[in-house]
């Protein structure tokens, strides 16, 4: 009777003979229960070739669908209307394309400005976007996408690694000509990644502490003292520094007095208010995001949200080093708020 009454709504509502409410509504009851049922089978459906040749083709199959109908679209993505920093909205974001991919299901990107005034001044848009008429973005939809990753993370890590690494290089492209002064923003600074071997360290501070449940936060001189054997071991003499405490960069050169290594750091004020309004502001953090996305070698932590973006952008022979556990744990028991998985 249920599977039933399941195939006659989505008839009904592929014929639009529903309102728009009712149907989106059974699509994320249906979308839920589908990811319930696929945490039971412990994710059996997921492809077994990693990176699966059939990523490329889903994806533009989704959005391709999304496109011819975005108001019915069975998968919206919200995560860059929410408050918090850029790297807690594109990890949501990413989370809610990686289950339309899993599920194969029609996706939009949900834009109340963000994505039109900010993501899109700096990356090329490949997805649909939607600005309310569909009912998932008209108001918040429930949060299906929390229950996924975290639970894929936990049956097959490099699977939803392969899945995100893939969906960052293909949806999150730089627009040319951002792309070029990002490169000569960096070569200014003496960070020219084909010519220049360095190390990229992310350093959250400001109001983490108040998010974490132990209220505690890394100083400095721990990434100064996990740094040191790296810089040892792969031979590097620079050192990029990307933070919202405005002293980190000088702090790291302190704790790295006699090893003969050059530290750098642009600070902008965006890490700490999270203000992306203009160029001013947002450029730094781009910046910032390639840089460490370029490095010979990332140390970070993946209980950041910055950190945890950062590691899903590099390649998976690059070398990233998390100092607060390892990058497959669950960062959620750690936090009060929505954090980084």
């Amino acid at each position: 009777m249920l599977a039933q009454l399941r195939t006659t709504l989505f008839f009904a509502c592929s014929f639009r003979l529903l309102a728009a409410s009712t149907c989106d509504a059974h699509k994320i009851e249906h979308l839920d229960s589908a990811l319930t049922a696929e945490i039971q089978a412990k994710f059996s459906s997921r492809f077994s070739k990693l990176p699966p040749p059939e990523f490329e083709a889903r994806l533009a199959s989704i959005l391709q669908r999304g496109k011819a109908n975005p108001v019915h679209a069975e998968v919206v993505g919200f995560g860059y209307n929410l408050g918090g920093g850029f790297g807690s909205r594109t990890n949501i974001f990413m989370n809610e394309l990686a289950l339309a991919m899993y599920f194969n299901r029609s996706f939009v990107a949900c834009d109340r400005g963000f994505m039109k005034s900010v993501f899109a001044a700096y990356y090329a848009i490949r997805f649909p976007m939607d600005e309310g008429h569909n009912d998932q973005c008209g108001a918040r939809p429930p949060d299906v996408q929390r229950g996924f990753a975290p639970n894929l993370m936990k049956v097959d890590f490099d699977y939803i690694t392969s899945l995100k690494r893939f969906l960052h290089e293909s949806t999150m492209t730089l627009k040319p000509e951002i792309l070029a002064q990002v490169d000569a923003r960096l070569a200014k600074a003496g960070f020219n990644h084909e010519k220049v071997r360095y190390l990229g360290v992310h350093i959250r501070h400001a109001d983490k502490g108040h998010e974490m449940k132990n209220g505690k936060l890394l100083p400095t001189q721990a990434y100064a003292d996990a740094i040191k054997p790296l810089l040892l071991e792969y031979d590097l003499k620079k050192i990029f520094v990307a933070s919202d405490d405005p002293g980190a960069g000088d702090d790291m050169k302190e704790n790295l007095r006699g090893m003969g290594v050059t530290v750098y750091q642009e600070y902008a004020k965006t890490s700490t208010d999270r203000e992306y309004a203009n160029n001013e502001s947002m450029m730094p953090l781009v910046v910032d995001i390639e840089a460490l996305k370029r490095s010979t070698v990332f140390v970070g932590t993946h209980t950041s949200n910055m950190g945890s973006m950062i590691f899903f952008k590099r390649p998976a022979t690059a070398v990233s080093v998390s100092l607060d556990g390892d990058w497959d744990e669950d960062c959620q028991p750690n936090f009060n708020t929505v954090c980084c998985c």
